[in-house]
């Protein structure tokens, strides 16, 4: 038969509990940080590529998102499944066009894509730059600078 834990021994059990759990998320926030820093050259190097004509980098740029979005710790995991869910929408509008970024000219539409779907991709780069995932980028940003002390460089606010 076991005896309750008295009080002295329930708190022991908790403290070791609290304990556990915050070394868990120094350790996911410390991996984050990592993979933070390591990833911001590739963001970069995204970044000048995509102004290069002819040179397509949006899909690259995904991924990269979605692993930074895989080592996120909880309190900016929201924030980045609303920057991923965005940009994810406007691969699938381009892949559904059967067009390109550098090939998307929204005043004239390149042939074979239909009004629906030129509509769409407007409507996809519209929710990119929506209050919502605005925000939500402001936030990544602002969590990475002040607590990896890494300027991911995604809304211009950087040092």
């Amino acid at each position: 038969m076991s005896r309750p834990l008295g009080a002295p021994a329930a708190g022991a059990v908790t403290i070791a509990l609290l304990g556990s759990v915050l070394v868990a998320c120094a350790d996911q926030t410390e991996s984050y940080c990592d993979e933070l820093a390591a990833e911001r050259e590739t963001l970069s190097d995204l970044a000048q590529r995509s102004d290069e004509p002819g040179t397509e980098v949006l899909e690259d740029t995904v991924e990269v998102w979605r692993d930074l979005q895989d080592e996120a710790p909880d309190d900016i995991a929201d924030e980045w499944a609303t920057l991923v869910f965005g940009l994810e929408g406007l691969v699938e509008a381009f892949d559904e066009a059967g067009t390109t970024p550098g090939a998307f000219d929204p005043a004239s539409p390149p042939p074979g894509v239909t009004d629906g779907e030129a509509e769409r991709l407007r409507d996809a780069a519209a929710e990119l730059a929506s209050p919502r995932v605005t925000a939500a980028g402001e936030a990544v940003e602002q969590h990475a600078r002040d607590v990896c002390e890494v300027d991911l460089g995604l809304t211009g606010g950087g040092s």
